[in-house]
C-alpha cells in the first residue's frame, strides 16, 4: 500500500479516465519517466562539468572527431 495526497489521487483518477490505464500502470509509467528525468539530469550535470574543464573538453572533442571518421565508412546501412 502506498499513501498519496488527495490531490495526487484525484490526478490519477483523471488520468485513468483519459488513458484507460490502471493506477498501477500509471504509477509504473510515472516512475519510469522520473528515472529517465534523473538520468538526463545527471548526464547534463556531467557534460556541464566536462565543459567547465577546458582541457577535458578539448580531449572530448578530439575523441569525437576521431569517431566521426567512422560515420563515413561507406557502409550503405547507416
Amino acid at each position: 500500500m502506498v499513501r498519496a495526497s488527495d490531490e495526487a489521487l484525484d490526478r490519477l483518477r483523471r488520468l485513468r479516465e483519459v488513458t484507460g490505464e490502471s493506477t498501477a500502470e500509471l504509477i509504473d509509467r510515472a516512475v519510469e519517466l522520473l528515472e529517465r528525468d534523473r538520468f538526463l539530469d545527471a548526464a547534463n550535470e556531467s557534460f556541464a562539468a566536462l565543459q567547465a574543464d577546458p582541457a577535458a573538453w578539448r580531449a572530448e572533442q578530439a575523441e569525437r572527431d576521431l569517431w566521426e571518421v567512422t560515420v563515413a565508412d561507406g557502409d550503405a546501412d547507416e
